[in-house]
Parts: C-alpha cells; sequence; structure tokens
C-alpha cells in the first residue's frame, strides 16, 4: 500500500488570492492521477471548492488563538489516514508526520514585521518542523537559507500561468461594464508598503494636468488612500475585485502594469500581465528579474526611483515599446506552466513521502465486548478478546508471559523499549507497570490486535507510548532501525520481538541499532517447518557475537530458564538439538526457545532480571 500525503487547505479558509489560485491549479492538474489518488486534502471549514478525483476529509478551522490545538488537528489527519508526509497551503503542521513546506516568500522575516504574531509564530515553527522545502524563486529559496540559518533541502518551482490574451471585442465590452473610457495604468493587488504602490502614484502626480487624459485601475479591492487619490488628481480611478476573466481584460487593455515592489517571493502579477500581452513596468527587487526576463521595464529602487518610474510611464506608451515588450512578454510567459510545476511538486513530495517508512492508519479501539477478559498484569489490566489462551497458559504455568515484568523493572526512567510484534499489549502493559517512565513504542501488524492493543495503551503511565500497524521488513515498515528513525525513539535499551518463525529478519532490521546502542533483545527464536529456519538463527545469532553480544539466557517456551550460554559453540549446539526436536516433533516443551541476549555493560541487570523473574 502506498501511504498517503496530507495537503491542508488552510489558505482556503483565509483567503482566495495568489496562493489559492496556485493550489487549485495543482490540485486540478494531479486530480484522477496516481499521485493525486495518493493525496487527502484537508477541508477547513468547508471553505475549499471541491475537485473531482481529489479525496477530501472534513477539519475544523484554523484558530490562530490555539496554534498547539491546531497542530493536534493536523496530526489527528495524519493518524487517522497513515499519512506518510504532510504540506500546508499555508504554514500549519502536524506534530511528529514529517513534512514539507512550500514557502511563498520571506516578506515578513525581510521586511521586518512582528514575527509574535500567531500567523508569523506559527509560520516559524511550520518551518523549524519541516525537512525539506519548495520555494517558488531562487531568490525566495536564497532568503529562505539566510534567515533559517542551517543547511536546507530545497527545490525551486516555479508558479505556472493559465491566463492567456483576450479579443479586442472582450476589452472593450470590459471597458464598457466598468466605465473606463481612457487609456489607464493598472496596479495590482495589495496596495501595503511593500507593494510599494506610492511609488506609482507619486511618479504618475508628475503628469501634472494631464493627468485627467488617463484612469487608474487598482485590482485587489479596498480603498484608496488619501495621498495616492490626491497624486491620482484627475484621473479616473476605479478599484475592483475582478473574476478571472475580467483580470484577463484589464490586463490586455491595459497601456501596462506597474508593479514597482520592493520585495516578491514570486511576482505572479508580472507573469500574468505579460501573458495576457501587457507591457509591465517592475523593479529589480528579489525574484522580479527571475520572472520578467528581458521582457519587462526595470526600476532600480532607490534616490532615483520615482524619476525613472515617471520616465518608463511615459516610454511605454511609445507604440515601437510596447509592441517590442508585448512580442518579449509573450515568449517569457510561455517559460512558466502549472503543468512544469505541478509535475515538479509531485516528484519532490513522492520523493520526500518514500524516504519513511509508512505508518499504519489509526486503528479505532477493539468495542468491549461482554465476555472480553481482563487480565492483571501488576497494578494494571490488560484486556483480551475471549479466545486468547493467554490467561490459562499464566495460570498453568507460573513463568508464562512473564519476563516482560523482569526486564521492565531493571529498566531505568527515560530508557526507550521498543516491542516487534506487540499482540494484544500484554507485554507493552507489563513494561508500563514495571516502570512507567519509559518511551515505548509497539508494532503490529494485525488489524484486530492492534485494536486491542490501542485500548491497552490508553491510560498507561508511560512517559511516552507509540504504535504503529505494520510488518516489519516489509514495505510498509522498513526495520526497526528505520522505525526508530521515523519515530525519534532515543536511549533505546530493550527490544522485545516475539514473532517466532520471523525473528531472525527482526533482528537483522535492527543491525544498526545492535551494532551501535547494543541494547538487551528478548526474542523467540522459533524453528518452523523450513529446513532453512535454524540457519538464519545460527547466522544472526553469530552476526550478535561479532557485535558485542557476549551473554545469553536461554529459557523454554513456557518460561523457565535452562541455562546462560557464554560460548558460541553452546548456541550451535542449542540450535542443533532445537532443529532435532521440531523434525521429531518429540517435545512440545521445546518447540521454541526465549533467548535474552545483552553485552558486558547489560550483565548485572540481566542477571537481576533472571534473579526477579524466578523468585
Amino acid at each position: 500500500m502506498i501511504s498517503p500525503i496530507v495537503v491542508d487547505g488552510v489558505f482556503f479558509q483565509i483567503g482566495r488570492s495568489g496562493i489559492a489560485r496556485v493550489w487549485q491549479s495543482l490540485l486540478g492538474l494531479w486530480a484522477g492521477t496516481p499521485f493525486g489518488d495518493r493525496l487527502v486534502v484537508m477541508d477547513r471549514k468547508r471553505t475549499m471548492p471541491r475537485i473531482d478525483g481529489i479525496r477530501y476529509v472534513d477539519a475544523a478551522g484554523l484558530n490562530y488563538a490555539d496554534l498547539e490545538g491546531d497542530r493536534r488537528i493536523v496530526q489527528d489527519v495524519c493518524d487517522d489516514v497513515g499519512a506518510a508526509l504532510f504540506i500546508s497551503t499555508y504554514y500549519s503542521h502536524p506534530i511528529t508526520t514529517p513534512s514539507v513546506a512550500m514557502v511563498h516568500d520571506m516578506i515578513p522575516e525581510a521586511m521586518g514585521f512582528d514575527m509574535a504574531q500567531p500567523m508569523w509564530r506559527q509560520k516559524t515553527m511550520a518551518l523549524a518542523h519541516a525537512e525539506r522545502f519548495i520555494a517558488i524563486s531562487r531568490s525566495t529559496a536564497r532568503d529562505l537559507q539566510r534567515f533559517l540559518a542551517r543547511p536546507l533541502d530545497v527545490t525551486v518551482h516555479y508558479n505556472g500561468n493559465d491566463l492567456a490574451p483576450v479579443t479586442a471585442g472582450e476589452i472593450a465590452d470590459f471597458r464598457r461594464r466598468h466605465g473606463i473610457a481612457r487609456p489607464y495604468f493598472m496596479t495590482s493587488g495589495s496596495r501595503a508598503d511593500y507593494k510599494n504602490a506610492s511609488l506609482f502614484f507619486n511618479a504618475f502626480a508628475r503628469f501634472g494636468d494631464a493627468r485627467k487624459d488617463y484612469a487608474i485601475v487598482c485590482t485587489g479591492g479596498g480603498t484608496l488612500d488619501d495621498a495616492s487619490r490626491a497624486a491620482a488628481g484627475e484621473a479616473g480611478v476605479h478599484v475592483a475585485i475582478f473574476d478571472e476573466h475580467d483580470l484577463r481584460c484589464a490586463y490586455a487593455g491595459a497601456l501596462a502594469l506597474v508593479y514597482p515592489s520592493r520585495y516578491e517571493g514570486f511576482g505572479l502579477p508580472v507573469l500574468e500581465a505579460m501573458a495576457c500581452e501587457c507591457p509591465a513596468i517592475t523593479s529589480t527587487a528579489s525574484s522580479l528579474p527571475e520572472v520578467g526576463g528581458d521582457a519587462v521595464l526595470y526600476i532600480e529602487l532607490g534616490d532615483t526611483e520615482e524619476d525613472q518610474t515617471f520616465e518608463l510611464l511615459r516610454r511605454v506608451q511609445r507604440p515601437e515599446v510596447r509592441a517590442d515588450l508585448i512580442a518579449r512578454g509573450r515568449a517569457q510567459a510561455l517559460k512558466f506552466s502549472w503543468k512544469t510545476m505541478a509535475d515538479g511538486v509531485a516528484a519532490t513530495l513522492q520523493s520526500a513521502a518514500d524516504a519513511h517508512p509508512a505508518p499504519a492508519p489509526r486503528v479505532t479501539p477493539a468495542p468491549v465486548r461482554a465476555d472480553d477478559q481482563l487480565l492483571p498484569i501488576g497494578a494494571l489490566r490488560c484486556r483480551l478478546p475471549a479466545a486468547s489462551a493467554l490467561a490459562g497458559l499464566k495460570r498453568e504455568h507460573r513463568m508464562y508471559d512473564r519476563f516482560a515484568s523482569s526486564l521492565g523493572a531493571v529498566l531505568d526512567a527515560g530508557d526507550g523499549a521498543v516491542i516487534a510484534g506487540a499482540g494484544f499489549g500484554a507485554a507493552l502493559v507489563a513494561l508500563a507497570d514495571a516502570q512507567p517512565a519509559l518511551s515505548l513504542l509497539a508494532v503490529e501488524r494485525d488489524a484486530a490486535r492492534v485494536a486491542y492493543l490501542r485500548s491497552n495503551a490508553t491510560g498507561l503511565p508511560s512517559a511516552s507510548v507509540q504504535l504503529l500497524q505494520g510488518d516489519l521488513g516489509s514495505p510498509q515498515l522498513a526495520g526497526v532501525d528505520a522505525v526508530l528513525r521515523e519515530a525519534g525513539l532515543d536511549g533505546i535499551r530493550l527490544l522485545v520481538s516475539t514473532i517466532g518463525a520471523a525473528g531472525a529478519d527482526i533482528l537483522a532490521g535492527a543491525s544498526d541499532l545492535c551494532r551501535h546502542v547494543s541494547p538487551m533483545l528478548f526474542f523467540t527464536c522459533q524453528i518452523g517447518g523450513d529446513a532453512n529456519a535454524a540457519d538464519s538463527w545460527r547466522e544472526r545469532l553469530r552476526a550478535l557475537w561479532a557485535c558485542g553480544y557476549t551473554g545469553f539466557w536461554v529459557f523454554d517456551n513456557f518460561g523457565n530458564p535452562l541455562c546462560e550460554v557464554t560460548q558460541p559453540r553452546a548456541l550451535d549446539q542449542m540450535l542443533d538439538y532445537l532443529s532435532r526436536q521440531n523434525q521429531r516433533q518429540a517435545s512440545r516443551t521445546l518447540y521454541y526457545y526465549d533467548v535474552l541476549a545483552f553485552t558486558d555493560r547489560d550483565a548485572a541487570r540481566a542477571a537481576r532480571a533472571v534473579d526477579l523473574h524466578t523468585r
């Protein structure tokens, strides 16, 4: 199973500006593709436009007053679907699921905004959590690196464009409907300080009495401030928010788009203007030259910026200049495609998602049944299905399945323990009861058992409990080493594996852990019908000797300690004997062994555990 990638559509709750256009374009291109099938999109308060072929899940709206609560909302969705990766449309982020951050700009950081504001605090937290980054320009990538001041994995994928020229008739109809009779200059978007619209108005004021011959079209809505209205003089001023068709007409009918921004993450209006055959005047700041290339007129911001702007406002009205800019702009705009961006972003996200073991979807706890058993384990209880034989075997055999409690008792507060093949949760509960301050990770592949496991994990006193559904060594869970890296579990002192015949593969997948951390290992050494099983175990146990495991306690399958082995030859003899007994089916008592392996560091700890077990 290919694990999902969660996309948080939170920006659609905030606004419908350029970022919304970016994501709507990407999702539309991914819909109905194998990559699109992998996506799960969080729809905050039903604010997203729904696209056929994309899977959506409803989610609570973003509340900037409770950022920690929002992280839990995001993490719950990731857990519910078993997400391998998360990406937000606007800087939300989960608690543990790996994430890629798409960075549209570093305007708050570069412009000195108050980063204690909740929106920007969330962005800071999201960038700190992300493991990879997508930037929409090389300029944004450089600024991201500069402000985060740490090595980053950043891929640049430029925004695309889907606007195109309109006919002369459509332009005439647009002008008639909006009452625009004079030749006009166009400004785009917010007239906030960094957008620098005031530079255009100040330069335009130099036309003096000739201002009455022009109009100004300001997209983005809102109202014109007093200084800008005074600078406009007798020019006709039109402030509006246009739909896509009228936006294309507005660009196409303008003398020029004037966009002298002091900072842009990309500069989408410049690209849109070129695509609609509108000459553009912009600045050389940040990413704008990446977008405009040699197809626009540039202002060098500084002491002479107003003089330059006024000169370019006059120059752009010359027919030969306009014709040249329109031709160059048409060619430059073709370099930016939503399809190219969609393919690039999809490749980046798939690579990041596939670099992690695929977590299993959250499993709902098994409903309590009237015939469920409650097995006492120390001061705790473990719920088992009625068909489980565990409680009966523990009553019949005093030492059966109780060694986990003894191991937990000799671990220290803060130690980590991993249980591969956690079953219904008896070993998990035993460890938590014996040492409440453990960090625990339990892995189980059977969904019915995981349901009980989750119920039994609820309310455990341990400092940290993580559950994963999957088969270690399978594509879903690559192995103990990889799972531990993903889970971020440190200080591992114990690995328990009761998988049986597959236990050798479990140990093979923990080779880095054994080699570098050398935890105690408690595992079932089972020989099934496979004639090669003994050789597999022999190879694995010898590998443990080679990386420093010098002591082995051997137990029969009812928990009775048989012997302590301190020589490799004795292990070989044990395996030979086990194999012969299994072939003859001579003894159910010796069908398998449980083995505790340890290094010199834990020899005394292992001895205490065995002593506790046999009291």
